[in-house]
C-alpha cells in the first residue's frame, strides 16, 4: 500500500516539476512566439467572455475569463498561467495513463517509467512552448490525456457504463475547447464496444450514457450566441446569433477550404517532415522507447492499443491534410499519443531491468541514471528555445504604435498579430481608447462592418456604404477631413507620408488623386 501511495506522489511530482519549468519561461504578456499571433484576440475574447475566432473555443473562453481576472498583474499573464496549469496537469495525466495500465508491474517501477515519459513530453519543445503562451493547445492537451486516462480506466473497470460515460464527458468537454478532440471519438467507441460483449440491453444502456455524456460539452457552444448578444462588439468575432451562423462558426467554415486541398503526392512529401519534427521533439531515444512501448501495449492492452492506434492515425491524417501556417501545433495530439507509447516503453524496459537484477544493483542504478540523464538533457536542450520570460515584443509593438498616433486617429492594419496586439492593449488594458483600429482584411465581412460602427460610433460612413471593392478608400475619404488616418503597411495606392514605422495618408494628395479618378 505504501508503494502505491509513493508511486502516486511520483506522478504528482512530475506535474509539479513541469509546472515549475513552465512558470520559469512564462511569457509576461501577449506574445507572437510559437504560433501564438492570436494571443491578443483570444485574450480580448476571454476577458469579456466574448466569442473568439472560429471555432469559438467556448471552454477556453470560459476558463480564460476566470484566469484573466486573477490578480496576477495582467489579463494576458493570467491566460499564460492557464496554459502552464493545463500543461502541468496534462503531464501528470500522461503519467497516470501509463501507471493505470502498468498494474502487472510493481507500482514504483510503473510510476518511474510513466514519470520518465511524462517529463520527456513536458520538456519537448513544442509542448513546452504551448504551456508558456496564450493559446488553446495546452488546454486541449489536458483534455486529450484526460480522455485517454479515462479510457485506460474503462479498459479495466467493472462498471463499464459509468466509466464509458466519464470518457464521453471528458471527450465532449475537450471538443468544446478544440473540435479536433473528436478524433478520439472512434477509438473511444471501439474500446467501449470491446468492453460491451455482454447482453444487448447492457450495451444499449452504456452507449446511451456515453452519448448523453457528450452533451454538456456540446451545450457549451450555446454560450456563443448568448455572448455574441451580450459582450462588447470588439470581443465578438462573427455574428453567431442565428443557428446557421453558429453552425458555420463552430465548424470553421472559413478555414475548411484548406482541408484536403493538397494533392496526394504533396501530402506524401509532408510525411518525412513530420518524422523529422517528431525526432526534434523526442530524439532517437524517444523513437526507440515509443516503438518498444507500442509493441508492449499491443500485447498487454490490446483493446486500448487499438483505440490508441485509431486516434493516432486520425490525428496524423488531419495534420498532414491541413496546410496552414501553424500546422505543427495540429501535430501536438499525435505527439501526445506517441508520448503515451514512449512512457509505456520506459516502464516496460525499467521493469525488465528490475526483474533481472536486484533492486540495489549496478544495472538498476545505471538505468535510473540513464533515465535522469534523458530528462535533464531534454530540459537543458529545450529551455533556451521556449524561454519567453523576457518577451515584450508584441506588447511593445502595440504600445509604441499607439504612442506614435495623434489623438483620435484612425489606424488601418492588415496583419493578425498587429491587429490583435492593438486590440488587447486598447480593449483589455484600456490604453489609448481614442484610437480607432480597423483591419482592412475584415472589412468585407458584414459582421465586422456592424462591429466597427458599434465600437466607434464617431466613425464616418462612406456615402456608398462598405459594399464596394475598395472599402478602405471609401473609409479613408470619409474620415480624413475629420481625423488623421494612418496605415501599418505600405504598398498601397493611397498617397502616404512615411512617419517611422507608420504611413500617414496625405489629405492634399488624396484629394487630388480622387479628383483625377472622378474624371
Amino acid at each position: 500500500m505504501r508503494s502505491v501511495t509513493f508511486a502516486r506522489w511520483i506522478l504528482l511530482l512530475a506535474g509539479f516539476l513541469a509546472f515549475g519549468a513552465y512558470l520559469s519561461t512564462l511569457a509576461p504578456s501577449i506574445t507572437w512566439r510559437h504560433g501564438s499571433g492570436d494571443s491578443g484576440e483570444l485574450a480580448t475574447a476571454a476577458f469579456y467572455l466574448g466569442v473568439a475566432h472560429p471555432t469559438g473555443y467556448p471552454l477556453y473562453v470560459l476558463l480564460g475569463w476566470l484566469f484573466s481576472h486573477l490578480p496576477v498583474g495582467s489579463a494576458a499573464l493570467g491566460l499564460n498561467l492557464l496554459s502552464a496549469v493545463s500543461g502541468a496537469m496534462a503531464v501528470a495525466l500522461l503519467a497516470a495513463v501509463v501507471m493505470e495500465g502498468q498494474r502487472h508491474n510493481p507500482p514504483l517501477v510503473g510510476a518511474g517509467g510513466a514519470a520518465t515519459g511524462a517529463l520527456l513530453l513536458a520538456f519537448s519543445p513544442l509542448f513546452w512552448s504551448q504551456a508558456s503562451v496564450t493559446e488553446v493547445y495546452a488546454l486541449g492537451s489536458l483534455f486529450v490525456l484526460l480522455t485517454l486516462w479515462l479510457q485506460q480506466r474503462l479498459a479495466h473497470s467493472d462498471r463499464v457504463a459509468t466509466s464509458g460515460a466519464l470518457v464521453g464527458l471528458a471527450l465532449g468537454l475537450g471538443a468544446a475547447n478544440h473540435v479536433t478532440t473528436l478524433f478520439l471519438l472512434p477509438g473511444a467507441l471501439l474500446l467501449l464496444g470491446a468492453r460491451l460483449r455482454t447482453s444487448p440491453a447492457v450495451a444499449r444502456r452504456a452507449l446511451a450514457l456515453f452519448c448523453l455524456a457528450l452533451l454538456p460539452g456540446a451545450a457549451l457552444y450555446l454560450l456563443l450566441p448568448w455572448r455574441a448578444a451580450a459582450a462588447p462588439a470588439y470581443a465578438s468575432w462573427g455574428d453567431v446569433r442565428t443557428w446557421d451562423a453558429l453552425l458555420l462558426h463552430v465548424t470553421g467554415a472559413a478555414y475548411r477550404g484548406a482541408l484536403f486541398s493538397l494533392p496526394p503526392e504533396v501530402v506524401l512529401t509532408r510525411v518525412p517532415a513530420m518524422a523529422r519534427m517528431l525526432l526534434e521533439q523526442f530524439g532517437w531515444h524517444g523513437y526507440l522507447l515509443s516503438l518498444v512501448g507500442a509493441w508492449s501495449l499491443a500485447h498487454a492492452e490490446r483493446a486500448f492499443f487499438l483505440s490508441w492506434l485509431v486516434s493516432l492515425l486520425l490525428f496524423v491524417g488531419f495534420a498532414l491534410n491541413y496546410p496552414v501556417l501553424d500546422s505543427q501545433v495540429y501535430l501536438l495530439p499525435f505527439y501526445l499519443l506517441v508520448a503515451v507509447a514512449m512512457a509505456w516503453g520506459a516502464a516496460t524496459l525499467l521493469a525488465e531491468v528490475v526483474v533481472r537484477a536486484p533492486v540495489f544493483s549496478l544495472p538498476v542504478a545505471g538505468a535510473l541514471l540513464l533515465v535522469a540523464g534523458l530528462v535533464v538533457g531534454a530540459f537543458v536542450s529545450s529551455r533556451p528555445k521556449v524561454d519567453e520570460s523576457g518577451d515584450w515584443e508584441a506588447y511593445q509593438y502595440a504600445r509604441s504604435t499607439l504612442d506614435a498616433l495623434p489623438q483620435g486617429s484612425l489606424l488601418f492594419t492588415n496583419e493578425d498579430r498587429h491587429t490583435f496586439s492593438l486590440w488587447y492593449l486598447e480593449y483589455v488594458e484600456g490604453y489609448r481608447r481614442d484610437v480607432m483600429v480597423l483591419d482592412v482584411r475584415l472589412l468585407s465581412w458584414p459582421w465586422y462592418q456592424r462591429n466597427i460602427f458599434r465600437t466607434y460610433p464617431e466613425l464616418a460612413r462612406p456615402p456608398g456604404g462598405l459594399e464596394t471593392l475598395d472599402e478602405v478608400r471609401g473609409l479613408v475619404a470619409a474620415n480624413l477631413p475629420l481625423r488623421p488616418v494612418y496605415l501599418t503597411f505600405g504598398n498601397t495606392s493611397l498617397p502616404v507620408i512615411e512617419e517611422g514605422a507608420l504611413s500617414r495618408v496625405d489629405p492634399a494628395r488624396l484629394e487630388e488623386v480622387e479628383r483625377l479618378r472622378r474624371r
